[in-house]
């Protein structure tokens, strides 16, 4: 393994005739600045995990980052021999689980829901992010004293908000079930989500009581959304509301950017009095440029 031990503890044992034992300090910024030029990072990440490959793609070194380390924006790599390495950061993973770490092909590193591994239910994904950076470990010398670089996270997830009014109060004995449809279940160290693969996440609504029922979740950011759909269904697993997705964000395009790192997709299903008809709209409080802090 090309991993050695921590800096600071072979530093003690660098001498001024022999260098072998010597390795100069290589440290990581961490930075996301979502859509705009501002730094974000302490209002969206809080928790990172990092991974170290070699030059073969394999995986060497993975540990989470301290508190510290995350407060500060900042992590100093453990010593590594001379060569080329990827280090790719993964932040927010609480219910994550990733795979393939030993394949040697970033595509084939995946990243979900431990539920969906598990073979379980899926009610969405924690609110990733991920930043990817090469880095070059160079000959000891005693004139360098730290190499930085940054690290920028990208978002690998999209905010689903759900609104549900005027539920069929015969067709519910609690909140209708309401289950997105055709969502990606993993995406890989690329950031790419899952385009071969698809699968149903069910939402866990609250109802209040009345004839209204929200639900949310964050979806990772697959690009196609043609087979994608939210349905609401009565208890018996009827649908009583189908949206397509790549529709609803086509219609609402002046208002739903999927290009963006920060997207919100929130959909507004509303039944009349009657019962009889549906309509979906965008939810009354969603207004243009004044985007609610959804993470």
């Amino acid at each position: 393994m090309i991993l050695v031990a921590v800096a600071g503890v072979l530093a003690s044992s660098c001498i001024r005739e022999d260098y072998s034992d010597c390795f100069n300090r290589y440290v990581v910024n961490l930075s996301y600045m979502g859509d705009g030029t501002d730094e974000i990072f302490p209002q969206k990440i809080r928790k990172v995990q990092m991974y170290i490959f070699d030059s073969e793609n394999r995986c060497i070194h993975q540990a989470p980052l301290t508190d510290e380390e995350v407060r500060l924006q900042r992590t100093m790599l453990p010593a590594l021999e001379q060569g080329d390495y990827r280090l790719v950061f993964l932040g927010n993973m609480n219910s994550t689980d990733v795979t393939g770490l030993q394949s040697g092909d970033f595509s084939e590193i995946l990243f979900g829901d431990q539920a969906y591994w598990d073979g379980g239910t899926v009610s969405g994904n924690d609110s990733l992010y991920l930043a990817g950076l090469d880095y070059t470990i160079e000959p000891f010398s005693s004139e360098r004293k730290i190499t930085t670089k940054t690290a920028a996270f990208a978002s690998s997830h999209y905010d689903v908000i759900v609104e549900v009014i005027g539920v069929p109060k015969s067709a519910m004995t609690s909140a209708p079930m309401i289950v997105l449809t055709g969502v990606s279940p993993y995406a890989d160290f690329n950031n790419v989500a899952a385009t071969n693969h698809q699968t149903d996440y069910v939402l866990d609504p609250v109802h209040d009581g009345n004839n209204k029922a929200t639900a949310s979740c964050n979806i990772l950011r697959h690009l196609d959304h043609e087979n994608v759909y939210l349905k609401v269904l009565d208890a018996a697993g009827g649908v009583m509301a189908s949206v397509n997705f790549a529709e609803f964000i086509q219609k609402h395009a002046d208002q739903i950017d999927c290009s963006k790192n920060e997207v919100v997709i929130p959909i507004k299903v509303e039944f009349n009095a009657s019962q009889t008809d549906v309509k979906v709209t965008l939810p009354d409080w969603w207004v243009l440029d004044v985007h609610p802090g959804w993470n």
